[in-house]
């Protein structure tokens, strides 16, 4: 046990925390264990999630941290693993999990009434002197089986309007509908089936996606699609996270193997069809994105039944017209280009690889 005293430089007076560092190879379990803990004993009945930033070159400290914590705050968990610092901390009425990232913080507040949360997030954002609008950002959960709760993730926030020409024109229109739908044109359930070879800019427009809806939508990112469609537990936790009534967008990306043509229709593509079409869908809103490389003519027409899937894009090639609007010097040698081999022509850092070379044997002078 170590107890840190700081000294508030806007109150005037020390705080007193008394401290616990984890240092072992499990503490982001050992944090998150708490905070499970805590929440599943009824302890607490609301659990917040959210994050923001400041100046970029801002970086935050756990000595900033401490500090600008209400005053009689206890700390009972501090992970410093560069570059995350996380922090386990508990007052009255009331307990929060910290991960600080440079300039950026997300959280975990858990009480019993929202005011206590706003009133405590305000007053981290006011001590650490965070603007309204700092940098664009914006956050989404990260989920793995082993968590109880999401991992929040924060990110530049990236525009529709300002990545739109980086799509060759047959999609845009696509795209253009997908980014402007609200919630009420969501139906519960819902399936986004996005297609294409790797390289053609599908996490790009997911990124979009998450700041054309945030408005409206939350979005949480499965990291392991085959154990979460296998289990029901998992599939559960991932639902029941968040008691806000705004739309759950579940992404699966390069989810191939589980939603091809088979004969035997698997155990996950099942559950995911049930989970898209049947009672849990219909009571909590919630809609899935799937990204895939193979062809539609691939994948289980079930997947793909008008009614639940919502809207399916392939993500193709530029036309050998678009590259050499965009790049007049290829008139010669234009060809049909991904995204990704698009912008390789600008790449400044040539690939390093052996593919070239000769095989020899013996000695040669």
């Amino acid at each position: 046990m170590t107890t840190m005293s700081r000294k508030d430089p806007v109150r005037n007076e020390m705080l007193v925390l008394e401290t616990n560092f984890v240092t072992d190879i499990n503490s982001r379990r050992v944090l998150q264990s708490i905070i499970t803990d805590a929440f599943a004993s009824g302890q607490f009945c609301i659990n917040v999630q959210s994050g923001f930033a400041t100046h970029p070159q801002a970086r935050f400290t756990i000595e900033e941290v401490t500090i600008a914590l209400p005053t009689g705050t206890k700390l009972l968990r501090v992970n410093e693993a560069e570059p995350y610092v996380e922090v386990v901390c508990e007052g009255p009425g009331w307990m929060m999990s910290l991960v600080i990232w440079r300039y950026r913080v997300t959280y975990t507040v858990l009480c019993n009434h929202h005011d206590t949360a706003t009133a405590l997030v305000d007053h981290l954002r006011v001590m650490l002197e965070v603007t309204e609008t700092p940098e664009p950002t914006t956050c989404f959960g990260s989920w793995t089986n082993s968590d109880e709760f999401a991992d929040r993730q924060v990110v530049d926030r990236v525009e529709w309007v300002n990545i739109r020409e980086n799509y060759p024109l047959a999609i845009r229109p696509q795209l253009d509908a997908v980014a402007a739908l609200e919630k009420k044109n969501v139906p519960n359930g819902s399936i986004f089936l996005w297609t294409g070879e790797p390289g053609s800019g599908k996490t790009w427009a997911i990124r979009s996606l998450m700041t054309s809806w945030e408005p409206w939508c939350q979005v949480d990112v499965i990291c392991d699609g085959s154990d979460f469609l296998a289990s029901a537990a998992y599939q559960t936790r991932v639902i029941r996270s968040s008691h806000s009534k705004q739309m759950r967008l579940i992404v699966l990306e390069d989810c191939d193997a589980l939603i091809v043509k088979q004969e035997n229709r698997s155990q996950q593509l099942s559950a995911l069809l049930n989970l898209s079409d049947g009672l849990v869908a219909q009571n909590n809103p919630i809609a899935f994105l799937l990204t895939s490389n193979l062809s539609v003519q691939r994948i289980d027409p079930a997947v793909l039944r008008p009614g639940r899937c919502l809207a399916e894009i392939y993500f193709g090639k530029f036309s050998a017209e678009e590259i050499v609007q965009r790049r007049p010097e290829l008139l010669h040698a234009a060809r049909e280009m991904s995204l990704a081999e698009l912008y390789n022509l600008d790449s400044s850092t040539p690939k390093i690889t052996t593919h070239n070379l000769e095989t020899r044997f013996g000695f040669h002078q």
